[in-house]
């Protein structure tokens, strides 16, 4: 138990803004085994006040300086003692760990506890307190987790809902991989899932993979690694997705080798990617026969901040996209001429690898990773949220899109897609007024 010893206020006037706990920023991701029973019967604190623990002081004193409108810091802490020092020229919202000991201690006795937005409306209506969404997750998350007695939390129970992902979702294809830790335990390493729709529509899309990676801003943070493909209707169609613990050879291999359950290596498939190196590393081990193509957006990026020609960056794009190797070599010439080194930088990548003409797969119109990050933005939301709640997000969002798709598809009487149709009827239109010249006398 603590005693109360002293405890210096200041007090401020009405529109002063709330600011609680001065303590290290590093309690926001601590891991606490003890469960706090906090009864909040008022805030009142005075000297010789006895608590149940360390941390039950600690709450009350953030409740009664929150309320009170001041800050504080701590001086000195013994087993049996905590000091701390009312401070004015300071200002800083509740951290992430205070608030989910406050949500522990009100939501202990049973019940899930508030909702996000819920949660929020609390603080601001009891303590004053304006925290953002995205604290207001992970405050919630800690004390999911704390509750259950693990800061593993939502990847606890992730093998469970790979288990119901794979029973609801026919032919749906997943993987976890985990590691032991030091004391013993399993630690999550990677997981993967590919929906089973998604495995059905694979035969239905030309045989171009865009794969990228975007970083996750959970509590845990790793990566999120997407495959994707583009429909007949140059719509995005989500292939397989994996959470993993960073963008490395390791992962990226990982990543390519679940793929090939459903996507096997061969000759006619190519890959487009932003030239990431562990991207380079994964194909090489697992997919050989395979080709690679760059992005030329990011290719693009690379030469206008290397060589400082805007000129460049025009001719590089015609270059790239030139379907026939004539084409091609009218605009390497132009760029040979602008930058010989640009010209060689280039040539080292090889031809192969960043332009349609020589491409020794088939690249069709898939030029960028354009599709990737524009899954990736769709996704935005999801990368904030504890890992099954991703999974689930990305989940929902894919059954959104291929009900509409469907219902669309249904409605639509025509042989080629509706975005073709469009492309078909525009060059038929602008052809009409073309003039047919004979050739020769046949």
């Amino acid at each position: 138990m603590l005693r109360l010893l002293n405890l210096p206020v200041q007090t401020f006037t009405r529109d002063a803004a709330p600011v609680v706990d001065d303590t290290d920023p590093a309690d926001d991701d601590r891991t606490r085994a003890v469960v706090l029973d906090v009864d909040y019967e008022g805030d009142d604190l005075f000297i010789g006040q006895v608590f149940k623990s360390r941390d039950d002081c600690r709450v009350k004193i953030v409740v009664h300086a929150t309320n009170r409108k001041f800050c504080f810091r701590n001086e000195r802490t013994t087993p049996d003692m905590v000091v701390v020092r009312s401070r004015s020229q300071f200002q800083r919202q509740a951290t992430t760990s205070v608030i989910s000991d406050i949500m522990r201690a009100r939501y202990s006795r049973g019940g899930r506890g508030p909702s996000q937005g819920s949660l929020r409306r609390t603080l601001l209506a009891e303590l004053s307190v304006n925290v953002s969404c995205w604290k207001a997750w992970r405050s919630r998350e800690l004390a999911m987790d704390m509750a259950k007695g693990s800061a593993a939390g939502s990847y606890g129970i992730l093998p469970k809902y790979r288990h119901m992902l794979k029973k609801e979702n026919s032919g749906t294809v997943t993987d976890l991989r985990t590691e032991l830790a030091g004391n013993g335990d399993a630690r999550f390493k990677f997981c993967f899932i590919a929906l089973g729709a998604c495995i059905r529509g694979w035969s239905f899309m030309r045989d171009v993979v865009i794969v990228d990676g975007t970083h996750l801003r959970g509590k845990y943070a790793g990566c999120l690694l997407t495959a994707s493909a583009q429909d007949g209707n140059f719509q995005i169609f989500p292939l397989g997705f994996a959470v993993v613990d960073n963008e490395n050879d390791k992962a990226w291999a990982w990543f390519f080798s679940c793929l090939k359950k459903f996507i096997p290596d061969n000759e006619n498939l190519t890959f487009v990617s932003d030239r990431h190196s562990s991207i380079y590393t994964g194909l090489g081990r697992v997919n050989p026969k395979a080709n690679h193509g760059a992005c030329v957006i990011h290719l693009q990026r690379n030469v206008a901040a290397k060589f400082k020609k805007p000129i460049l960056y025009g001719l590089i794009s015609k270059a790239a996209r030139a379907y026939m190797k004539s084409m091609f070599h009218e605009y390497f010439s132009e760029i040979e001429k602008a930058s010989p080194e640009c010209a060689e930088y280039h040539m080292a990548i090889g031809l192969d690898h960043w332009t349609r003409s020589h491409c020794l797969g088939d690249r069709f119109n898939i030029m960028t990773s354009n599709v990737a990050e524009s899954l990736n933005a769709v996704l935005k939301e999801a990368r904030e949220l504890p890992i099954v709640s991703t999974l689930e997000y990305i989940r929902g969002t894919l059954m959104a899109w291929f009900t509409n798709r469907r219902d669309k598809a249904s409605k639509h009487d025509k042989p080629l897609t509706p975005k073709v149709e469009e492309i078909v009827q525009a060059n038929y239109e602008r052809s009409t007024s073309y003039e047919a010249l004979t050739i020769n006398k046949g």
